[in-house]
Formats: structure tokens, C-alpha cells, sequence
């Protein structure tokens, strides 16, 4: 029965199926990754101030270089090798750590938000393409004078309805998913960036805690 919905809402409900298909893979991707991300940041910053509060700080920067690819330890390691710095300094220096890795982040998120916002303008599509098909038939029908061509009329006219119906119907179902997933992934990120910041700051106040 899907299938007939899609040969019915014509070759637009082609391209919003690739396009369903393409955000439910970003978004599985992105969710597994990023889950796997906060859990081995979360494991990595309290394995950190273990050392830290042990003032292993040259065992922390080891452990910072061991683990390269977390974005704890690139914001971490910013503000262990430059410690000795102002407190001010070293805030300044975990912006723009944190900035260089929310990109990495977001990778391919903007193409779910892309998606989201195309999906109903080819559902749109669809439905202009649909209504200009019945007025044409419309049209057809109101020169015709020919009572063996009316039901052929009829049918055609039915068809544009069907396609403008489906065409947005399917923009909708495609769009709302992708839009809500792309808000969840956003979300995701600004709560890992947060937590990882706010630990960074944390990190601060021990190390000048203890050099005081």
C-alpha cells in the first residue's frame, strides 16, 4: 500500500523517500557517536582529576596525549601546559579549544537541518504540480464537449489530487523526524560542550587552588 502512495505522488515522493532514508542514517550515526563520545569524555575528565588531584599534573598531560581523539583532553591539555597562565587567560584558551571541536561534532548535522527544511518544499512542489494538473483537466473539461472523455478527465483530475495530497503529506512525515532529531543532536552537543566546559573551568580553580 506505501508503494502505491509513492508511484501515486509521482517522482517527487522518490526524491523525499532518499531523503528519509539519508536523515535516518545521519541521525543514527550522529546518535551512536556522539553517545560514545560523552560516554569516554565523562570516563576520561574523571580519570583525569583523579591525577589531578593527586598532583600528577605531567602524568595528566601523558594522559591528555593518550587520548587525542576526546574532546576533553584537547580542552584539558590547553589548560594544563599553560597553567601558569591568569585565570582569565586560561578561560579565554577553552573557548577557543571548545570552538575548534564543536565542528567536529556537527559533522554532517547540517544535512538532517538541510532536509528537514527541503522535505516540505518538494511535498510543496508536489502540491503545485498536483493543482496544475486539475485546473488543467478543468480546463480540458469545460471546452470538451465529448461525454465519452469525461470519465478520462474525471480520473486525470483525481490523479493531480492525489499527487498534490501524497506530495505533502510525505514532506510532512519526512520533515518533522528530521527536524526533531536535528533539534535532539543540536541539544546533545550543547550539553556534552557545557559539561566538558564547565569541567575544564572546575579543572582551573584545582590547579590554582593548589599553587596558591
Amino acid at each position: 500500500m506505501l508503494w502505491d502512495y509513492i508511484v501515486k505522488g509521482g517522482y517527487l515522493m522518490f526524491l523525499i523517500g532518499i531523503s528519509s532514508i539519508i536523515s535516518l542514517a545521519i541521525f543514527i550515526e550522529r546518535f551512536f557517536y556522539l553517545k560514545k563520545t560523552e560516554k569516554d569524555n565523562k570516563t576520561f575528565l574523571d580519570q583525569l582529576f583523579q591525577k589531578i588531584n593527586k598532583k600528577e599534573i605531567p602524568e595528566a598531560i601523558v594522559l591528555c596525549d593518550h587520548s587525542k581523539n576526546i574532546m576533553g583532553s584537547v580542552i584539558s591539555k590547553t589548560v594544563l601546559i599553560k597553567s601558569d597562565r591568569s585565570r582569565s587567560e586560561l578561560k579565554d584558551s577553552i573557548e577557543e579549544a571548545a570552538n575548534r571541536e564543536i565542528p567536529k561534532l556537527e559533522t554532517r548535522i547540517s544535512i538532517l537541518g538541510t532536509i528537514a527544511s527541503i522535505a516540505p518544499l518538494l511535498g510543496l512542489l508536489g502540491t503545485v504540480l498536483g493543482l496544475i494538473s486539475s485546473l488543467e483537466v478543468l480546463s480540458k473539461e469545460g471546452q470538451s464537449t465529448i461525454g465519452a472523455t469525461e470519465d478520462v478527465w474525471r480520473i486525470r483530475l483525481l490523479e493531480g489530487i492525489w499527487t498534490a495530497l501524497i506530495t505533502t503529506a510525505g514532506g510532512l512525515i519526512v520533515a518533522i523526524p528530521s527536524l526533531t532529531g536535528y533539534n535532539y543532536l543540536v541539544s546533545k552537543i550543547s550539553n556534552l560542550v557545557t559539561y566538558t566546559r564547565n569541567k575544564t573551568i572546575e579543572l582551573i580553580e584545582i590547579i590554582g587552588s593548589q599553587s596558591d
